[in-house]
């Protein structure tokens, strides 16, 4: 579509079909509230020529009223729900046309990270909406503390453990062994056998038994003998085939939610297999290896809670599958088995399940249901911030985890950043006055490239390489709906804000809702 001439109003189009669309943007430590108003999905173009814009803010009603003023002496008037923000009541309001949007600013008194804002709102009851929630793996145990847990696919409610889990435990961290040399010093006397001790004690507690659950921000690990629907496949036993329980370190680069292993220095304890498979359940889980890999790819191998890796925690020699609800066919979550050894069956004996796809209650989504607010994209977000909190921007490119191909490029370019987007009401048409609240997300670009070309992947490979970007890997199905929400964040945004650099500006949320 073309821009219309400088005498004439835009082609009329249907409000209900056409909507005009707000979004509120702020950023940290910037006392400024930009609002972007544009159609949507079809973009009409405007041109300061032929129109003009003015706003006009009434408090008592939490509303902006914006007049949209054409040459011809077409008006468009629109209602604009404003967030319950601190607004600077004697600063101009300014206003942009824009070639295919307005552009409103609103003044703060102060912006809205601003400790003095934060007791303001928390005194005032204004902690946001009321369905979202901060996603935190102390609350995930607190709640889920008092045991007897039963699991549900989030899809069909179909339960799917055969007994409730008794006792919920949180993974060991990336670095415990670490922090073990430290309690009584990692040394040769007295003090630092005692830390063995310990050390070897704890790991002896980590038993995955079929009441047992292990906990982590992003699944929870069970035995694959608490689970309806699991594939009880044997491990073979044509290579006499022996397992070690492996000394968990700090990986030598950052990764997003596993725990980097190699050999004990003096030589790893064997731990025969039996038929019932229950001396493979007495490890951490998430730190077995199979003696017979070379050096190499035992301190390449590990696993944690399985929803993203990186080049630490893959292996050539171990396939992720996916693991599906029994009667919908939903996917619930994944577990590690050895390829090439005619055995699918799960290598540590636990099964990941994702807390984006399972429930805690019935009915799913209930207040009593500790999961109900995750989901792949938030998840994924503050696995993200994690290994970004002390960088400006932070590059990633997003692999398939079978076939190691670039899907998608991200460039994080604020983690902290508030929004709200929605549809205005047009010239005065009848509707109920409704409350926006901003809501903390990061602010991403992304570039599609599951469909690329050869020349394409190269370019990702070189951008990859020159920007230092981390590299994680993902199932495909995870992907598919990280991308539906990048896509749906894209919406948010004009036709002329929403591309740089060749990617797509969009938003990912960081709370539950």
């Amino acid at each position: 579509m073309s821009p219309s001439s400088s005498s004439h109003s835009p082609s009329p189009l249907n409000p209900s079909t056409h909507p005009w669309r707000f979004t509120w943007e702020t950023l940290a430590h910037i006392p400024t509230l930009r609002l972007y108003l544009f159609r949507s999905p079809t973009p009409t173009y405007i041109s300061g020529a032929s129109a003009s814009a003015s706003a006009s803010l009434q408090t008592d009603r939490s509303l902006l009223f914006v007049s949209l003023t054409y040459q011809n002496s077409d008006v468009v008037r629109l209602e604009v729900p404003v967030p319950r923000v601190l607004i600077e009541p004697d600063e101009e309001i300014q206003c942009l046309i824009r070639s295919d949007h307005v552009e409103i600013k609103l003044p703060l008194v102060l912006p809205v990270d601003h400790p003095v804002v934060i007791q303001y709102r928390a005194a005032m009851g204004f902690s946001g909406d009321e369905n979202s929630v901060h996603i935190s793996l102390n609350d995930d145990l607190k709640s889920l503390s008092s045991g007897d847990v039963h699991l549900y696919c989030k899809s069909c409610s179909t339960k799917l453990t055969k007994q409730p889990l008794s006792n919920i435990l949180q993974m060991p961290s990336l670095n415990w062994r670490d922090v073990a040399e430290n309690w009584f010093g990692n040394c040769c006397c007295s003090f630092g056998a005692a830390a063995e001790d310990l050390a070897s004690q704890y790991l002896s507690s980590l038993n995955l038994s079929p009441d047992v659950g292990f906990l982590n921000s992003v699944s929870i690990t069970v035995s694959k003998y608490s689970l309806h629907g699991y594939p009880h496949n044997p491990v073979s036993q044509d290579s006499a085939l022996k397992f070690s329980v492996a000394q968990c370190t700090k990986p030598a680069v950052p990764n997003l939610d596993s725990c980097n292993c190699h050999d004990n220095a003096e030589g790893p304890e064997e731990v025969a297999h039996s038929s019932d498979m229950q001396d493979l359940n007495h490890t951490t889980s998430n730190c077995i290896v199979s003696n017979d890999l070379d050096r190499s790819n035992r301190q390449n191998l590990y696993f944690g809670g399985g929803f993203v890796h990186n080049d630490t925690n893959i292996s050539k020699d171990v396939e992720w599958v996916k693991f599906c609800c029994e009667k919908c066919l939903s996917p619930l979550g994944s577990y590690p088995y050895w390829k090439d050894r005619g055995d699918t069956g799960t290598i540590d004996g636990g099964v990941r399940l994702f807390k984006c796809y399972i429930s805690t209650s019935t009915p799913v989504g209930g207040s009593d249901d500790v999961f109900r607010n995750h989901t792949v994209q938030n998840l994924f977000s503050n696995l993200l911030l994690e290994c970004a909190e002390d960088e400006v921007s932070f590059r990633t490119v997003v692999r398939d985890l079978k076939s190691r191909k670039p899907m998608l490029q991200l460039v994080l370019l604020s983690s902290k950043a508030w929004y709200i987007s929605g549809t205005c009401i047009e010239n005065h048409a009848a509707g109920p006055d409704y409350q926006v609240e901003l809501q903390p997300v990061a602010k991403v670009l992304f570039s599609d490239c599951s469909n690329a070309s050869e020349a394409d992947i190269r370019l990702v490979e070189n951008w990859s390489t020159k920007c230092h970007a981390e590299e994680v890997y993902m199932m495909t199905y995870e992907i598919e709906e990280l991308k539906n929400s990048l896509r749906f964040g894209k919406q948010s945004m004009p036709l002329s804000c929403n591309l740089l650099q060749g990617m797509h500006l969009s938003w990912l949320n960081l709370l539950g809702f």
